[in-house]
């Protein structure tokens, strides 16, 4: 793995985390999708 790959890996990471989390509301029931893509 070079070191620009590493660091893609790092970022997408980072991005499909937050994804992740924003797909819950704060009770960590799921949200509804048009509301999730907004």
């Amino acid at each position: 793995m070079t070191p620009g790959q590493a660091h893609e890996s790092t970022a997408l990471e980072t991005l499909l985390d937050q994804a992740d989390q924003d797909l819950y509301d704060a009770h960590g029931d799921p949200v509804p999708w048009p509301v999730a893509l907004a």
